[in-house]
């Protein structure tokens, strides 16, 4: 597993990201991986994701259906999200101590969600530049390819040409552009630039195994409520 939580530096706060040890969309899976880490599965929340750009705030419902990023207010709930080459987003408010995770693929990167989120957090009282982000393992622009149809929805500067049906794309530095046009800070935003699609003895890829690809879990969450 990869552990994120030094960079929040906030006491009993954690993040982690798991490899491809096992398949976490199985529930024991999910539960065992997340009592590892000490924080509680009866109170952890994961949405049903739909690469929607639909974000929700979390409470003691147990469901949130076609929903791609969640935000706590409250140290009683975690969050999870599921990926297998999309880019897991954690947020942190250092000062509301507001936390998210975010589910951004290619369609949720086009449709901002992490933007959503950062506004949401705003609603409630956040300032941008009080939010810590760091971006975990995704596919990368070495391997991330669309195909020249759909290009014109994405960042022109951040498309290169391929040949002449296809250009890949940086996702992630794309989101990173939105979120400093939003006021987060760039020293506040780490990326870990591990490409899932390149790294098959760590992580899972659905653009290299197709729909036998597992996938990793993302948690955050406090240890001491």
């Amino acid at each position: 597993m990869i552990n994120y939580s030094e960079i929040f530096n906030t006491t009993a706060f954690v993040a982690y990201f798991s490899n491809n040890d096992c398949n976490y969309t199985l529930e024991s899976n999910r539960n065992r991986f997340i009592s590892e880490v000490d924080l509680d599965y009866k109170y952890t929340r994961l949405p049903s994701q739909t690469h929607s750009s639909n974000i929700k705030i979390v409470n003691s419902s147990t469901s949130y259906q076609d929903t791609d990023g969640l935000i706590s207010t409250s140290k009683i709930y975690s969050l999870g999200i599921l990926v297998a080459d999309c880019i897991p987003v954690f947020l942190f408010d250092s000062k509301t101590k507001y936390f998210g995770l975010v589910h951004s693929g290619w369609r949720g990167t086009v449709s901002k969600i992490t933007n959503k989120a950062i506004n949401l957090f705003v609603s409630f009282g956040s300032k941008a530049e009080d939010i810590q982000v760091v971006l975990g393992p995704a596919i990368g622009h070495c391997c991330f390819e669309i195909e020249e149809d759909i290009a014109h929805l994405f960042k022109p500067k951040f498309l290169s040409k391929k040949n002449s049906k296809k250009f890949s794309y940086d996702l992630k530095n794309a989101v990173i552009d939105d979120l400093i046009i939003l006021g987060v800070e760039g020293k506040k935003i780490i990326n870990d630039d591990q490409c899932t699609f390149c790294n098959s003895k760590s992580f899972f890829s659905y653009r290299r195994q197709k729909d036998s690809a597992g996938r990793m879990l993302a948690l955050m969450g406090w240890i001491d409520k």
